[in-house]
């Protein structure tokens, strides 16, 4: 697990037909603290690894239900330079409210 403050970018594939639009490809930068959770004595510990530069390549699906709410989720493949390169991959889904 990590905490991560990112900025990026997002390309729809505008050239696909109807519902095949909301497929995105997006590129991300960021700045993060990896921690490693393990049970020690009965309980979660975490350790902080520091912290670290993070790039992510993000691949998934948009549906917008209409003007102002959308729905999505996908993947996001991470990289970060820690001592040993640390390559990692991240699920996700969500809602967004536009203003």
């Amino acid at each position: 697990a990590f905490l991560v403050a990112s900025a990026g970018a997002r390309y729809h594939l505008g050239f696909l037909p109807g519902m095949l639009r909301g497929i995105f490809a997006g590129a991300e930068i960021g700045y993060g603290i990896p921690m490693i959770t393990n049970l020690g004595g009965g309980s979660a510990r975490s350790l902080d690894l520091g912290t670290y530069a993070i790039g992510m390549l993000s691949f998934g699906y948009q549906y917008r239900l209409n003007k102002s709410v959308s729905f999505e989720g996908g993947i996001k493949l991470v990289v970060m330079p820690t001592r040993y390169l640390m390559l990692g991959s991240i699920l996700y889904a969500g809602a967004s409210y536009h203003l």
